[in-house]
Order: C-alpha cells, then sequence, then structure tokens
C-alpha cells in the first residue's frame, strides 16, 4: 500500500514514482507517505502522465476526442501530470522543479492496433461512438497506419521536491 509504507519515518535520501499516481485513490496520501520516509533534504521525484492532454490525429476531430475520453476512462486521475506541481506544493515539498517529457507514437504496430481496438471499443461501451462511428474510426486509423500516417502524443510530467530540512 503506498499510502502506508513498511519503513520508519526519515529511511531513505530519496523516493521515486513513477506512473502510479494516476491509479491510486488518494495521491496527495501517497506523497505525504513518501515524504514521510524521506529524510529532511532529500528528493521525492515523480513521472506522471497528462493523458487529458493526450492527442490522436484523425481526420474527425470528433472522434479523436472520443477516443481520448474513452482512453482516458480507464485512469482513476488521467490528468495527473500536470497536477503534480500543485500537490507537490499541498504535501509541502519544497524546491519544486517540473519538466515535460512528450512521447510520440507515429508507429501504428499490430499491439498499437489492437490497443486501440480496444479502446474503440471503450468508447462504443461509454456511448462515445456508435458502432457505425467505431468501425469508420478503426478503418481510417488502420488505413493511416498502412499508409505511415498515424500519429499520436501525450506527455509525461517530471516532477521533484526536497523535503524540507529540519530547523
Amino acid at each position: 500500500d503506498a499510502a502506508c509504507l513498511p519503513f520508519p519515518d526519515a529511511s531513505f535520501d530519496a523516493a521515486h514514482i513513477s506512473r502510479v499516481l494516476i491509479h491510486v485513490e488518494d495521491p496527495n496520501a501517497v506523497l505525504h507517505e513518501m515524504k514521510r520516509v524521506t529524510r529532511p533534504g532529500g528528493w521525492i521525484v515523480a513521472v506522471e502522465p497528462d493523458f487529458l492532454g493526450m492527442r490522436i490525429d484523425h481526420s474527425d476531430p470528433e472522434t479523436s476526442h472520443a477516443l481520448v475520453r474513452a482512453f482516458c476512462s480507464g485512469f482513476r486521475h488521467p490528468g495527473m501530470g500536470l497536477e503534480l506541481w500543485r500537490r507537490f506544493s499541498e504535501v509541502g515539498l519544497v524546491e519544486r522543479e517540473l519538466r515535460v517529457v512528450t512521447e510520440i507514437d507515429a508507429a501504428y504496430t499490430e499491439d498499437v492496433a489492437t490497443y486501440t481496438r480496444q479502446t474503440v471499443d471503450r468508447a462504443v461501451a461509454l456511448g462515445f461512438l456508435s458502432p457505425q462511428q467505431a468501425r469508420v474510426a478503426i478503418e481510417y486509423l488502420d488505413h493511416a497506419g498502412a499508409l505511415d500516417r498515424y500519429a499520436t502524443y501525450s506527455s509525461l510530467f517530471v516532477a521533484a521536491g526536497r523535503v524540507a530540512p529540519e530547523r
């Protein structure tokens, strides 16, 4: 349980978490716990995506938006990356830093195609796309992939902050 770590206070020089806060019920509880087990002056680093800012190139912007919404529905906190700056402040970390890494995927591999189909199925199940719109979306993306015209991106935020030194 990331919100209840089995270590004494100030056990570590640093703590790191990656792509976890998007899934947990209470991200700040996890960050507080990381702070508790990190010594004063130690660093805490979190790497989280901002899936709410994700884009999928599709000729129909509404279909693209529906696919991103369907993808995001699988996460408790799909916009966590952008939230890290605020959350690090809320838990009292100092000397905060924030960087963004953009991941671009332009290879429509079989794995990507399979995952895309699952996302399209979720969009239909959630009522974001009709079955007809879903079929057209898959045809478009399969065709774009075959012509090397498929592209999507999302951003990862890397946040760092120090546990305040004792006074």
